[in-house]
């Protein structure tokens, strides 16, 4: 059995190439190359490779790892964001609504044989091709501009939801009860494309490439605390308050909508090194330009005189690459 992998398909980071084996420069170009679908002495790839040296070269001053990250009150306040980022994941209750999702749709009356695990599953189905959605939009119209418009979408959804299980308790109207199913098919839509794939992003980009690994694993701690904060208790909950409980989602889906219009910065359109301007921090950008300009210029001329063998790599690399399996 034979099994061809285009080489364009693996390309490693190129920040990560940089930051990691610096004299390795030529690579690092090569690969942002590849990635942007683009050649080395292209403007816009130079442009993007000389912001990537000019971070680098600035950023070398600070101490990497957790120590750099909690040692600092700049990246202390950026773990901040990443917690608060990483938490609007799960604070609107999406957990609670898709772990129990059987559960509550037999609470809302569809409990004849297998009606309640049929809406489910074709609920994940769909919920597979809405996700799309947010890789079409998410650079168009912007990460913020995204959030607002799905916990609006969610908080409209869930209040519809509760004004109906409050006003049929026993779920003995059959048209309030297919609207129910809509809402909460509309709810778990619509996470599809906002606060779910959006929210982690934001947490992994706001950080620099010195500390981004360390400071993205904690700030998942915010995603984890929400997650356990909602689906532990919520089945007993549910059960005490029957449909009142959706009113608690509905608040806190209001409650993170104005959460994100008033505090949380847009990245959209701002590259990796220059995320620290809406901090209020340097630019390292500008900061290596101006500070550490001879060694910026001396990485770059590096690579430009190592353009002859990095291209013969290039042309090497570009084949696609064999991986035989003997097949018994």
């Amino acid at each position: 059995m034979r099994l061809h992998i285009p080489a364009n398909i693996k390309a490693i980071s190129p920040r990560w190439i940089l930051e990691k084996n610096p004299e390795n420069s030529e690579k690092a170009l090569t690969n942002l190359a590849r990635i942007r679908s683009g050649g080395r002495d292209e403007p816009r790839i130079r442009d993007e490779f000389h912001e990537m040296v000019a971070s680098y070269e600035y950023r070398k001053r600070f101490e990497p790892g957790y120590l750099g990250l909690l040692k600092s009150s700049a990246m202390r306040k950026r773990l901040a964001y990443g917690f608060y980022a990483t938490s609007l994941q799960q604070f609107g209750g999406i957990a609670a609504l898709t772990m129990y999702a059987t559960i509550i749709y037999q609470s809302l009356g569809w409990d004849s044989g297998r009606q309640a695990l049929a809406i489910n599953g074709i609920q994940a189905v769909l919920q597979l091709v809405v996700v799309l959605v947010n890789t079409l939009t998410v650079d168009r119209y912007g990460r913020k501009q995204l959030l607002i418009a799905g916990f609006a979408i969610q908080a409209l959804a869930l209040l519809i939801l509760s004004s109906l299980t409050t006003a049929f308790p026993d779920n003995n109207n059959s048209a309030a009860a297919v609207v129910e199913v809509a809402m909460l098919f509309i709810v778990g839509l619509t996470y599809c494309w906002s606060n779910g794939p959006i929210t982690p992003a934001i947490a992994s980009e706001i950080f620099p490439q010195h500390v981004r690994d360390k400071a993205f694993g904690i700030s998942l701690l915010g995603q984890t605390a929400c997650l356990l904060a909602l689906t532990q208790p919520w089945p007993r909950f549910n059960e005490q308050v029957g449909g009142l409980s959706y009113w608690l989602l509905f608040s806190l889906n209001t409650v993170a909508l104005i959460s994100v219009v008033v505090i949380l910065p847009e990245t959209k359109g701002i590259s990796l090194e220059r995320m620290d301007t809406i901090f209020g921090q340097i630019d390292t950008v500008e900061g290596g330009e101006s500070e550490e300009g001879k060694d910026v210029h001396q990485l770059e001329d590096r690579t430009t005189r190592g353009q002859p063998q990095a291209a013969a790599d290039v042309e090497k690399s570009a084949t696609a690459t064999h991986v035989e399996a003997a097949a018994k």
